[in-house]
């Protein structure tokens, strides 16, 4: 049975509560922390560590700190602002658990104006469960106005397992992101009379080993007008190795768009940075400067080519991968755009939403003084729908599902905080990924209706993904982990249908 503590820790110490870098410590050797500790089958402190141990006839552990019993004025001092965290943390046996988000645990819960949030502080670019040796994590979130009442949450949910914490810190950084919503004059995005027409298309294949001919000659038939390629890379351990693979890739861009221009398809060039990657090229000055040069280069080579519907610059950008003291996202954004626009200034330029892509942050995006900025959230929503990924599971969840209200008009909603970012600003909008585990009954419907809300809102949209992974290919059916490729399933038909406005529209 999963065990909820919550702990009135009164041994955080402050310097300055308000000076302009306001530190925040836990001291685990205060006789407060033990008492609480104490009480805790679970949790023990030897030293400067906390630790969980926490048995397999348990649900879990988890420990709720609420922050202004730890020190009066810390929600004053933070709200509004970033505020990064640091912790030393170390794992071993947590078994993955039935969703997600279940396993190691270290993060706030921010009950706001928009609902209860719970933004995860740990940064250590691997799913919280199986082994970790000690690691130093630090990450940034941000702390809106309108929290209340939040609270530190750390321990083991859903599971069992060893989990240990040490070095326990929160700094208080520079003003967070402002809503576009909260000003009292919206800027409006700008467009040239000929921008490009909807597009409708797909994620691209992986594309390590280049592009295969035969699937830009498939996509034409299929009626697509648009492949997102992505041009992903693994783990980067510095600048100058980010270096050799970005530029490895202009051989590939070339053919790329040759072949584009052969089946009549059109391109999104994307710069498609996992969690490996982007702690480099968006979390280091030399990263950052290797961007700009990155896309000078490519705006330098590829200004003016017809096939090229836009520059996306950064796939599912992350803000916790930013250093302490390290520019916003959409300082970067700014600066990549204006070096952009001094070579090229009419190809499209697409922005990616913070967090992931997570639509509800789009809200905090900047409406640039540039022409052609295109805003592009990704629709993964719900998660707990769209991503199970376990292969062994059983059943799955389904959609429609009435029980959780799962429905085209939950999907609405979700979406509604982009539409009124379209509406209010005159933004371009473009969903660069959306899609839904093939396994989960009803994967079509959720597929069809986003699409529906899509044509109806006028987004432009890339499905994903086209013969990248069998679990999201619309060529593929049976059970999870036995793939069988088909010549047609209902979720190709639906795409097929989607398509069909690309011809009408011709």
């Amino acid at each position: 049975m999963k065990r909820l503590l919550t702990l009135f820790f009164t041994v955080f110490t402050a310097v300055s509560c308000f000076a302009d870098e306001v530190t925040f410590t836990l001291d685990l050797q205060d006789p407060a922390v033990q008492k609480a500790v104490d009480s805790c089958p679970f949790a023990r402190v030897e030293g400067d560590t906390l630790i969980f141990d926490v048995p397999e006839t348990s649900q879990g552990a988890m420990i709720h700190v609420v922050m202004e019993e730890v020190c009066p004025g810390f929600q004053e001092a933070m709200k509004g602002r970033y505020v990064y965290t640091d912790v030393d943390v170390t794992f071993s046996n947590i078994p993955e658990g039935k969703v997600g988000y279940h396993g190691g645990k270290f993060q706030f819960h921010l009950p706001g104006a928009k609902g209860n949030e719970w933004p995860g502080l740990l940064n250590i670019h691997q799913k919280p469960w199986g082994n970790l040796d000690w690691t130093h994590s630090q990450s940034r979130v941000v702390y809106e106005e309108q929290v209340t009442n939040p609270t530190l949450q750390f321990g083991i949910q859903g599971g069992n397992g060893r989990i240990a914490y040490k070095n326990i810190r929160f700094t208080r950084g520079g003003k967070g992101p402002v809503s576009i919503f909260s000003l009292e004059e919206v800027p409006q995005a700008k467009y040239s009379k000929k921008m490009p027409p909807r597009m409708r298309g797909v994620m691209s294949p992986s594309t390590a080993n280049g592009p295969v001919e035969q699937d830009f000659a498939d996509l034409e038939k299929w009626g697509a007008n648009l492949i997102r390629w992505q041009m992903g890379f693994g783990q980067l351990k510095d600048a100058a190795e980010a270096r050799e693979a970005l530029w490895s890739r202009f051989d590939q861009i070339d053919e790329v768009l040759r072949l584009a221009k052969k089946y009549h398809l059109n391109v999104v060039l994307d710069v498609h940075t996992m969690s490996g990657s982007r702690p480099v090229i968006l979390g280091t000055p030399e990263g950052r400067d290797l961007m700009v040069e990155f896309w000078e280069e490519v705006a330098r080579r590829y200004k003016g080519n017809p096939n090229i519907f836009g520059y996306n610059l950064m796939n599912e950008p992350v803000t916790n991968d930013i250093e302490v003291g390290g520019p916003s996202l959409n300082k970067q954004y700014y600066r990549l755009i204006k070096a952009i626009r001094a070579i090229d200034p009419e190809t499209p330029i697409i922005l990616d939403c913070d967090g992931a892509g997570v639509i509800s942050q789009i809200e905090f995006m900047r409406v640039f003084p540039f022409r052609n900025i295109i805003y592009s959230p990704h629709f993964y929503l719900p998660f707990e729908l769209t991503h199970q990924l376990k292969q062994d599971q059983g059943s799955y969840l389904a959609y429609p599902n009435v029980e959780k209200g799962w429905n085209k008009e939950f999907l609405r909603q979700k979406m509604e905080v982009a539409r009124q970012f379209q509406l209010k600003t005159g933004a371009r909008i473009y969903v660069g990924e959306f899609s839904c585990i093939r396994w989960a009954p009803g994967a079509e419907k959720f597929i069809a209706d986003c699409i529906d809300l899509f044509e109806e809102y006028g987004w432009d949209w890339s499905y994903h993904a086209f013969r990248e992974w069998q679990g999201w290919s619309v060529e593929h059916e049976g059970a999870p982990g036995k793939a069988e490729k088909v010549e047609m399933t209902p979720r190709k038909e639906v795409l097929l249908k989607a398509f069909e406005r690309n011809k009408k529209k011709k």
